[in-house]
């Protein structure tokens, strides 16, 4: 807040606006992306169409991230990962509750 408005790094912000900034580095100022500097086995991943999106990201130089992508593309990158990793949750879950029994609910 400054003067009352919101705002961040000298950057009105609109009411409610939620910035995609998760963290900052308190003695540089910089935002950390929460994006992996490198990951190798992005080619175990289904993509689909974002596939050549990832592969610009991660697809070269050691599967190390591009040190060129605009905030834009870094986070379309954090919402492709986030998606991916959700749905290997929803594909984990769904084989464990098959292997065990249903357990009892004690609140019913």
């Amino acid at each position: 807040m400054w003067n009352g408005r919101p705002n961040l790094r000298c950057r009105e912000l609109a009411m409610g606006e939620l910035t995609d900034v998760q963290l900052l580095d308190l003695e540089t100022s910089e935002e950390l992306s929460g994006l992996p500097r490198r990951f190798v086995t992005w080619r175990d991943y289904e993509f689909g169409a974002d596939t050549a999106f990832v592969e610009r990201c991660f697809g070269r130089d050691g599967n190390a991230l591009a040190d060129d992508l605009q905030p834009e593309e870094r986070r379309k990158l954090a919402r492709i990962l986030r998606q991916v990793a959700y749905g290997e949750f929803l594909k984990r879950l769904e084989a464990a509750e098959a292997e065990a029994p249903a357990a009892p609910n004690e609140h019913e």
